[in-house]
């Protein structure tokens, strides 16, 4: 995203099943959640289970978003749903 190649990111992480977002303001938010995720990591459990949780919320978002969206093709919701399903493990097992 931050080199400006959505398409690589959309084709090769998101497997074509997401497109990846493109632009300063995405780059810098998916930035920011890497950092969030790094600073869980490295401040232990507790921390790692709190991210999970607060997490779910833009998680669930993004799935009604797309669902909402009568162009929305279900293949869309795979990740999020991924996400969802890890994050709720983490938080409350």
């Amino acid at each position: 995203m931050f080199l400006d190649k959505a398409d690589t990111v959309s084709k090769y992480i998101f497997f074509g099943l997401n497109t990846c977002p493109a632009g300063t303001l995405p780059t810098t938010m998916m930035m920011g959640w890497a950092v969030g995720k790094w600073n869980a990591i490295n401040s232990g459990a507790a921390s790692i289970k709190n991210f999970c949780k607060l997490n779910l919320v833009p998680m669930v978002a993004w799935v009604l978003k797309n669902l909402a969206d009568d162009t929305a093709d279900v293949k869309q919701n795979i990740f999020p749903g991924i996400f969802i399903a890890a994050y709720s493990y983490v938080a409350f097992n």
